[in-house]
């Protein structure tokens, strides 16, 4: 099994296409795939390092010994947050997340909530059909795209002396508190810079 600190974790939301997966999963990230994603997994041919869960969404359990299945019966916690203390207890520092959306909203906020549980210790970022999100911490960040592109910046608790530069719309030592003001701004160049000394930001891009 591989030993990282990096890990895709597999949910049982909306399936990433197989594209997405070999694009942004990349072979030095330990695969962890909750029960429920297991069947898009399996119908994509790719295998998983964990199997995760309470195995309620499988009429039987795999009997492939390439993989570690834990299993879980504690109906207090959800497989995802499941495969989070997983990777607490084991290292994982960088995280990114596949299905998360999709399907019922309730399941949808609360695996954003375990996220924005996680982020203040842990790098994690999450990747849609469509769109890439990421958890940033107090500090500074360089971020790639193209002039035009998309993306927005929410607070999830209030980052204070944030300054933003290459952007449409820009920053300068201001505090951003959560609602609409950080929504629908574009890349000016083929990079932002991105600054804040405290609080919790999402990041939140289209896939290029």
């Amino acid at each position: 099994m591989v030993k990282s600190d990096k890990a895709c974790i597999f949910l049982n939301g909306e399936p990433p296409g197989r594209d997405h997966i070999e694009r942004y999963c990349e072979p030095a990230y330990l695969k962890i795939c909750t029960d429920g994603a297991w069947e898009y997994l399996e119908t994509y041919g790719i295998g998983p390092h964990i199997l995760i869960g309470d195995m309620d969404s499988l009429e039987a359990l795999p009997s492939d010994s390439a993989f570690r299945i834990l299993r879980s019966t504690d109906v207090n916690n959800s497989d995802f947050e499941k495969a989070l203390e997983y990777c607490r207890n084991n290292g994982i520092r960088k995280l990114r997340v596949f299905g998360a959306e999709g399907g019922r909203v309730d399941h949808f906020l609360i695996n954003i909530a375990l996220m924005i549980r996680s982020a203040p210790k842990m790098d994690i970022d999450m990747v849609t059909r469509g769109e890439y999100l990421r958890f940033l911490r107090p500090g500074s960040y360089r971020i790639g795209g193209r002039a035009g592109q998309r993306f927005s910046l929410l607070s999830l608790n209030t980052a204070k002396d944030l300054s933003l530069q290459g952007a449409a719309y820009y920053f300068s030592h201001a505090d951003l508190e959560m609602g609409s003001r950080g929504l629908s701004n574009a890349f000016s160049g083929n990079a932002l810079e991105i600054s804040f000394r405290e609080g919790l930001l999402l990041y939140m891009t289209e896939l290029t």
